[in-house]
């Protein structure tokens, strides 16, 4: 591609396209509480940021005049940008997923909750979640992890030669199975609290069937959740982290 204005000027377009969709749909930079002008500024900067490197490494691409060679162009790196958004968004779905497995497991699950990381309400313990792991994702640095590992997707995938439809499906699929993995990682207390509870509950309840425990029962049950809640926050920080940090690291080398 030719030092020209314009040619330039499609170069960062080229770049958006990428960059664009990945930067609306990654944990951390896809919340709400992220102004959505603040997204389009970053993913331009980053654009204009990237585009010198591309121009340099790929001085074979299409000029503004080559209608037919750039336009299939466009759509490839959209819809590559979308996979990659969408693929590390399932991290955040998964984080709300445990929530609302807790938030059942301790009795909290009928309680309504504000929008406070999405659109559409939550449960109380989802979005509380779903905003720690979105802080978390500033405080420590994440942001720029994935902004770097964004940046290096021009080396692994290359301007004009995107992965096969198959071999995306395959690590969407992968990465969602992780996911769960996680999510279960994450609820996997609550829902041993929630068994032995419920079955101490129940056997109490036999061995004295005068005393009614059950609404007793549900208050402690839910102070108790809570307290076990803020013990296990710091390791469900950790786990989330680190399954976000090893697939930035491993989905872009």
């Amino acid at each position: 591609m030719t030092g020209s204005l314009p040619d330039f000027a499609l170069l960062v377009f080229i770049v958006f396209c990428r960059v664009g969709p990945a930067v609306m749909l990654l944990p951390g930079f896809s919340t709400p509480r992220v102004p959505l002008l603040a997204r389009l500024f970053l993913a331009l900067v980053l654009s204009l940021a990237i585009a010198p490197l591309m121009s340099m490494q790929n001085p074979e691409l299409p000029r503004l005049q080559d209608h037919g060679k750039f336009f299939p162009l466009i759509g490839g790196e959209f819809v590559l940008g979308l996979a990659i958004g969408a693929t590390g968004s399932l991290l955040i779905h998964g984080v709300r997923f445990a929530g609302d497995v807790i938030s059942s497991s301790i009795g909290l699950g009928g309680i309504p909750g504000q929008p406070i990381d999405s659109n559409d309400p939550l449960g109380q313990i989802a979005s509380l979640l779903a905003l720690s792991m979105t802080l978390f994702i500033f405080a420590s640095g994440l942001h720029l992890v994935a902004i770097d590992a964004l940046a290096g997707t021009y080396s692994s995938l290359p301007v004009g030669k995107p992965p096969g439809v198959a071999i995306m499906a395959k690590s969407y699929v992968s990465f969602a199975s992780s996911v769960f993995l996680l999510a279960l990682q994450i609820a996997s207390p609550f829902i041993a609290f929630s068994l032995l509870s419920n079955l101490v509950v129940g056997i109490v309840g036999r061995l004295t069937p005068k005393i009614s425990l059950y609404f007793s029962a549900v208050g402690i049950i839910a102070v108790v959740g809570i307290a076990l809640l803020a013990v296990s926050v710091h390791a469900s920080l950790t786990l989330f982290g680190d399954r976000y940090a090893s697939w930035l690291a491993s989905e872009f080398e």
